[in-house]
């Protein structure tokens, strides 16, 4: 019985010296290998798939490094000030305001995915696909304000004008 105990021991002594991330980890292998076990129930796979997916977000949210308060203040006052910033772009610079406020959108919106991911509400492979996206919008918005730019005066000095041909 002593050689079951002490061997008890150093399993338990073992998981323990591991993080966290690798226990939960770990817990998730376990569940998986219930799974893989060759079962005449087909239930209990499912249950033990169920189960380690529900885990893996569980222990996301767990591992959550902004309570819900302060990410709900936080994306609150993001917004707010996108919203004022694109008011104060429309009264005052009433020919690019568009461009500027899409811009403004955009960030707002990679900001409030960013304190998603930080209360873990978002994962990070989301995140990127919203940044990517924003990036895209915004460079496509910055190219086509680039082509309807105004001419250079003095490029404009440079061309011989219709009076002179």
């Amino acid at each position: 019985m002593s050689a079951a105990g002490k061997s008890g021991k150093k399993a338990t002594a073992s998981k323990q010296s591991l993080s966290l991330s690798d226990q939960a980890h770990q817990q998730i292998l376990d569940y998986l290998r219930v799974a893989s076990e060759n079962s005449g129930h087909p239930e209990i796979r499912d249950a033990a798939i169920d189960l380690a997916k529900n885990r893996s977000t569980f222990q996301q949210k767990q591992t959550a490094r902004l309570s819900p308060t302060l990410t709900l203040l936080a994306c609150l006052l993001i917004l707010g000030v996108a919203g004022v910033s694109c008011w104060y772009f429309y009264i005052n610079y009433r020919d690019v305001a568009p461009i500027l406020s899409m811009i403004v959108i955009g960030l707002a919106l990679v900001g409030v995915c960013l304190f998603a991911m930080f209360a873990g509400q978002l994962s990070q492979a989301n995140f990127v696909v919203v940044t990517k996206l924003v990036w895209s919008k915004i460079s496509g918005i910055l190219s086509r304000s680039r082509e309807h730019t105004i001419p250079d005066p003095a490029e404009q000095d440079s061309r011989p004008s219709q009076d002179e041909a």
